[in-house]
């Protein structure tokens, strides 16, 4: 198809044209103002001039445009309108009934408002977003704008106007009575209790909108069949609600987070908050997106039900979405999915009743001491299956075993693509990942007695000893626990709602952490001191054997040095009690070759010296380590093993549809 384009400063036309081209469509874009004229004979003439210049199939617009769909009519082609904007007065002009149209509409229930009075031209299409460009825009890269990426970075974002012009609609009304300044107050207050249904246009009666029209003499327009009421509640109230809502949910979260807000509008109310003035929304907003731990959507309320772009961008972006309650994530969302458990997420979906999807690759996730993982939403994976035989029993249907897994292509990716000297990156010994001496919560702790201090060294120096089984949470008796927390400040308590389990907390957070740093600080001395080893990690090394080379980047320098080392350490962090840390799968799909602390689970999934190998002391790991690295055959041999047994069978598309299968059975 050959389309004619008219458009006039709308966000997503660069993005519209690429889909265009992708799906082997020809375009011209014209960019022209007069099109929000409802009537122009002089566009009428251009467009004429157009039709007859050159053979098109049909003519596209972002919003609908009445003069538009009335010069369509006159050509007798297709008009397609792809609406984004909430309200848009021109869908009640009468030309919405020329044949002609096409016109897509995000918000069902505007949807099924016109559908009931027998308007056959409107068609129900949620928006969109390129996530193809976004992709492109690395989180690594300092953005064409005029600042770096941690200039974005923030708890909580919110990309939007505040609605406050200096004389907006609704505060132009300055001649109300006090009664329908009291009531119109009083239904706005209502309206931002309820999510899901704007009532605004119901409660306004004959007497207040001639009240307010005394002030702000709003009419239709001659060609419009829209109602007051409907002008005043979507025009002139739901702004003014958006202002008020989005003020008070700003200025509550600001008092309590690092809170960033783009706007070109000035904010002196809110004193709290950080004002970043506009973005650009293709080169600077997605850099906001990505880099903000919560990004908002708060929806205009004349949005019915329909899910604005900033929610599309949000998540194209790949940034967290928190949007108040709209009806279509209903038609298009099934679930909500996180790596690791958040309660809160958790609470959100049980409001919403969506299910909630939980993959945990950490160890220890304290978030699953709370009460909330007995909800019925929950959909709880975990890779530990001593963490789950422990768990399930408070969600006997809902909590899974399910092991993690890796990405193989694009590792390969990486790796046959790298332009790095074939040198960098190649080791004898290469360990990633930290020593937890920069961390450890334990060393927090304050005067503890000589007796204290050496019961709970002793019980550490045996826990490094013994792999398979984490043993530290019962050998904590109640005068340990009482004297263990007067020493620490700053002590975890669990929130509301969680089960309060000093035991395996001071196990888990306090004791597991220090016995892998004592571990692995172990392993650096003994190694270190015999070969050469390499050490990618952002904890001080000072006085160990080893060459530390500073953090690595997990997507493209990872991936090089497991490919290149010629063993790979893993030392599972003491609290994942039986499962296989990612840094296996990890080295494994990189075709590295793995030398790995005994895991029980390790067996289930992989042939020990086939596929990767273990140790179970340190005595073995030296001898392992000595006849590894003289036997480049051997070792290469097992590495491709485990490759293709990952490649095969743990990938990402098979723990999805195990997941998927599981969360909807």
């Amino acid at each position: 198809m050959n389309i004619l384009i008219f458009e006039y400063e709308h966000m997503a036309i660069e993005d519209l044209c690429e889909a265009l081209t992708n799906l082997g469509h020809t375009y011209a874009v014209i960019t022209d103002e007069n099109i929000y004229n409802h009537v122009d004979e002089a566009f009428d003439a251009r467009f004429d001039k157009l039709i007859e210049s050159a053979s098109y199939d049909a003519v596209f617009t972002f919003n609908y445009f009445p003069v538009i769909s009335n010069c369509c009519k006159k050509h007798n082609i297709p008009y397609i309108a792809f609406v984004y904007d909430s309200p848009l007065v021109s869908l009640y002009s009468y030309t919405i009934i020329n044949p002609c149209n096409y016109v897509f509409l995000f918000d069902q229930q505007t949807y099924l408002e016109l559908k009931k009075e027998n308007i056959q031209t409107v068609y129900y299409m949620p928006l969109a977003v390129n996530t193809s460009r976004l992709d492109k825009m690395t989180a690594s890269a300092v953005s064409a704008s005029r600042h770096p990426l941690d200039f974005y970075q923030s708890d909580i974002s919110f990309v939007g106007t505040m609605y406050n012009e200096v004389h907006n609609l609704f505060d132009r009304m300055e001649h109300l009575s006090d009664y329908t300044k009291g009531y119109l107050q009083g239904i706005m207050q209502a309206q931002m209790k309820v999510y899901g249904y704007y009532f605004i246009e119901e409660l306004l009666s004959k007497e207040i909108i001639e009240d307010m029209q005394h002030s702000l003499p709003l009419q239709p327009g001659n060609d419009s069949v829209e109602s007051t009421e409907w002008l005043f509640a979507h025009y002139v109230i739901a702004r003014k609600i958006a202002n008020l809502e989005r003020t008070a949910l700003l200025k509550a979260v600001s008092e309590h987070f690092n809170t960033k807000l783009y706007t070109p509008n000035p904010t002196p109310e809110l004193s709290q908050i950080h004002n970043m003035g506009s973005v650009d929304y293709q080169h600077q907003m997605p850099y906001v997106f990505k880099n903000s731990a919560i990004n908002l959507n708060i929806s205009l309320r004349s949005i019915r039900s329909g899910i604005p772009l900033r929610c599309f961008d949000i998540m194209g972006c790949g940034g967290f979405l928190l949007s108040n309650y709209q009806g279509d994530f209903y038609e298009h969302f099934d679930a909500v999915i996180s790596v690791n458990y958040y309660p809160v997420l958790s609470e959100i979906c049980r409001i919403f009743k969506l299910r909630y999807i939980s993959w945990t690759v950490d160890s220890p996730v304290l978030e699953l001491l709370s009460d909330t993982v007995s909800n019925d939403c929950n959909r709880i994976f975990l890779f530990d299956y001593q963490q789950y035989l422990d768990l399930s029993p408070y969600n006997p249907d809902h909590i899974f075993y399910l092991p993690l897994a890796t990405n193989t292509a694009h590792w390969d990716k990486i790796i046959h693509s790298s332009t790095a000297q074939p040198l960098k990156y190649k080791s004898e010994i290469s360990f990633v990942g930290s020593l937890y001496t920069e961390k450890c919560p334990y060393d927090n702790i304050v005067n503890p007695s000589p007796a204290l201090s050496g019961y709970l060294n002793g019980i550490m120096r045996a826990q490094e000893k013994v792999y398979g089984y984490f043993f530290l949470d019962e050998l904590l008796s109640e005068d340990i626990i009482k004297e263990f927390i007067h020493c620490m400040p700053d002590y975890y308590i669990p929130p509301e709602r969680a089960r309060h389990d000093d035991a395996k907390v001071i196990a888990l957070q306090y004791l597991g952490m220090k016995v892998s740093s004592m571990e692995r600080i172990d392993i650096m001395k003994l190694l270190g001191s015999k070969y050469p080893l390499d050490l990618y990690t952002a904890s001080d090394s000072t006085g160990l054997p080893v060459h530390n080379r500073g953090c690595a980047k997990t997507l493209t320098e990872m991936p090089l040095i497991f490919h290149r080392s010629k063993i790979n350490l893993n030392i599972t962090c003491k609290s994942i009690r039986s499962g296989i840390s990612q840094r296996i799968w990890d080295v494994l799909g990189c075709r590295g070759f793995c030398l790995t602390n005994y895991q029980t689970e390790i067996p289930e999934y992989f042939e020990i010296g086939k596929d990767l190998d273990t140790y179970g002391s340190f005595d073995e790991l030296l001898d392992k380590t000595a006849y590894y690295l003289e036997r480049d055959d051997v070792r290469d041999k097992i590495a491709q093993n485990g490759y293709e047994k990952i490649k095969s069978y743990h990938n990402y598309t098979n723990r999805m549809q195990q997941m998927i299968e599981l969360a909807f059975q």
